[in-house]
């Protein structure tokens, strides 16, 4: 009933996480898994090559470092898609806004962020958490984007759009171009119903921003993107204020230069939502960096 495809870099971790599905998912599946502890492959290609060789309807990408909480998790994820024909994703942590700015789906304000996950950290010393955050108390929130340590979709559906392996070639941003790649014709959706425990954070290295200025090329013609309530004007400005301070942070921290940073600022637009006076201020912030430090 549903194909479980895995990017494994760990064979333990591989081991743990297919003995957890085992246990936890429900119903009939399969694990599809790829080694590629070398990373000769980036995620899309690994991907794309194995969504032929599934059996079953629907599929699920997911990382390895996961332990799934919830008992028959496939049962619900099958429900899903059984109840909604138009429904095209479901993952686990996602976003209702996808910002104008360079950015992942998360939007640095509460208001649009969707998610339900237990996290560990591996790159911080910090205690485990539990990152919920559900406004509308929904069991299954329309969102724009997913996080991709998790998502479920149809199997049509992913050989018919595939992942851009041309464009990304690495592990970043091919959630949220997937996400909106699939959210053209299809409901994009996060579950509540369904917990896991994630051990290890997300990382906003030159890789990343390499990845998230590509898909925003590619994508920046329909941003910035809403699905459900709608933020208000000024919430929508401080979520593009707060994504571009901390894309500056990570361009500093990956020593772009100020020019690079003042081109970034100005294809993206930003005055379409910000205004000019805070576009204004957020290129004088780019002005005033010293060193790797954003002021």
């Amino acid at each position: 009933m549903i194909s479980i495809i895995i990017c494994s870099a760990d064979s333990l971790l591989l081991a743990q996480v297919s003995e957890n599905i085992a246990q936890t998912v429900g119903l009939p599946f399969e694990i599809i898994s790829v080694s590629n502890p070398d990373a000769r492959m980036g995620i899309c290609e690994v991907y794309n090559s194995r969504i032929d060789k599934a059996k079953y309807d629907l599929l699920c990408f997911m990382h390895e470092d996961l332990l799934i909480k919830t008992k028959d998790w496939g049962k619900v994820v099958h429900s899903y898609f059984q109840a909604d024909e138009q429904l095209g994703i479901v993952g686990i942590a996602g976003g209702t806004y996808k910002a104008l700015c360079p950015s992942s789906w998360y939007s640095w304000i509460d208001e649009p962020n969707r998610i339900n996950l237990i996290q560990r950290y591996k790159h911080r010393v910090a205690e485990p958490e539990l990152l919920f955050n559900n406004p509308e108390e929904e069991k299954l929130s329309i969102v724009t984007a997913v996080d991709g340590v998790w998502l479920c979709t149809r199997k049509k559906i992913a050989k018919e759009i595939r992942f851009d392996e041309q464009m990304l070639q690495g592990f970043h941003g091919y959630d949220v171009d997937f996400s909106l790649s699939v959210g053209q014709n299809w409901k994009v959706a996060v579950t509540f119903e369904v917990l896991m425990e994630h051990f290890s954070e997300g990382s906003y290295d030159a890789n990343w921003l390499d990845s998230v200025l590509k898909l925003h090329r590619k994508w920046q013609h329909i941003l910035p993107l809403e699905s459900g309530l709608s933020l208000t004007k000024e919430e929508a400005k401080l979520c593009e204020k707060r994504c571009f301070l901390f894309l500056l942070e990570k361009m500093s921290a990956s020593n772009f230069t100020k020019r690079d940073m003042y081109k970034v600022l100005w294809q993206s637009r930003l005055y379409r939502v910000v205004g000019w006076w805070m576009f204004l201020s957020l290129h004088n912030r780019v002005a005033k960096l010293k060193n790797t430090q954003v002021s």
